[in-house]
């Protein structure tokens, strides 16, 4: 299961949901390290963008200490590897 905002929004069957004039398609399904979505406007077809959303179990204590060096070097690696494979921006955004 995948959640945004609270909602679920794969049940596991459809690998495709839509939202807010976009359908966002699940390539590849829950992993450890996380989740690969393409975005796709309905609008605009031939426009796709790949997403690679990361866990970082880290992070989910909500504590306001800053994450360990070592955490923040892994987060770091996963972002270089992911800009290796993918032409476009990779954005990172932390949530507390």
């Amino acid at each position: 299961l995948l959640y945004f905002k609270g909602a679920q929004l794969w049940s596991g069957k459809d690998k495709t949901t839509e939202l807010e004039g976009f359908d966002i398609d699940l390539d590849i399904d829950n992993t450890p390290e996380g989740v690969q979505l393409t975005l796709v406007h309905r609008e605009n077809q031939p426009e796709k963008r790949a997403i690679f959303v990361f866990y970082a179990k880290e992070f989910k204590n909500y504590s306001p200490s800053l994450p360990s060096t070592t955490n923040m070097i892994v987060l770091l690696e996963r972002v270089t590897e992911q800009r290796k494979q993918c032409t476009g921006p990779v954005t990172v955004v932390c949530r507390y």
